[in-house]
């Protein structure tokens, strides 16, 4: 798997090294940096994932989202839950026995 990523280096952040780790779990990797000449606007991790700029991004939101099947499932799931549907409810004290 080869991935491109062009960002400006001050976007370099513990987000970024976690989606790296995410992508390829325990793989060896090769790290090439080279300064990109021109105006190239990269998109952004949340927009590569395809997610809402406010989403939080963290190691399990990046695996999870970084695969298209369940990318697609969670997404689908998402828009149940804000339609209402699908919901299961029940109290603390039902919780707890499970």
């Amino acid at each position: 798997m080869q991935t491109i990523y062009r960002l400006n280096a001050d976007e370099l952040t513990h987000d970024f090294v976690a989606s790296l780790q995410a992508l390829f779990r325990h793989k060896s990797i090769e790290i090439i940096v080279s300064e990109v000449h021109g105006d190239l606007t990269a998109p952004t991790l949340h927009e590569i994932l395809q997610l809402p700029a406010a989403e939080p991004l963290n190691e399990s939101t990046v695996h999870l989202f970084g695969h298209e099947a369940n990318r697609q499932h969670l997404l689908r799931e998402m828009e149940e839950a804000q339609r209402g549907e699908n919901i299961i409810s029940f109290t603390v004290e039902e919780f707890e026995r499970l």
